[in-house]
C-alpha cells in the first residue's frame, strides 16, 4: 500500500488508481492481464515498462480476488 487508493483496495473492492503509485499501477497490470489469464511475455514487458515486477502484481491480484470474493459473498 502505498497511497490512499491503495488503502482502500486493500479493505474492500475499489476502483480508483493514482497514476504515480506502483501500488496502482500493479493492481491496474493485474487486472488488464491476470484477468484474462495472461501470465507471459507480454506482461513481463508491461511490469518493466511500467516499473514494477510480476510479484508486485500477483500480489495486487491476489488481494482483487480476495476483495471480489467478499463482495459476492455479501451480495448473496
Amino acid at each position: 500500500m502505498t497511497c490512499p487508493d491503495c488503502t482502500q483496495a486493500q479493505a474492500a473492492e475499489w476502483h480508483g488508481f493514482s497514476a504515480r503509485c506502483q501500488g496502482c499501477i500493479a493492481r491496474g497490470l493485474a487486472r488488464i492481464f491476470l484477468r484474462r489469464g495472461e501470465r507471459g511475455r507480454r506482461l513481463r514487458m508491461a511490469c518493466e515498462q511500467a516499473g514494477v515486477t510480476v510479484q508486485q502484481v500477483s500480489q495486487a491480484w491476489a488481494v482483487d480476488a480476495s476483495n471480489q470474493e467478499k463482495t459476492d459473498v455479501g451480495s448473496v
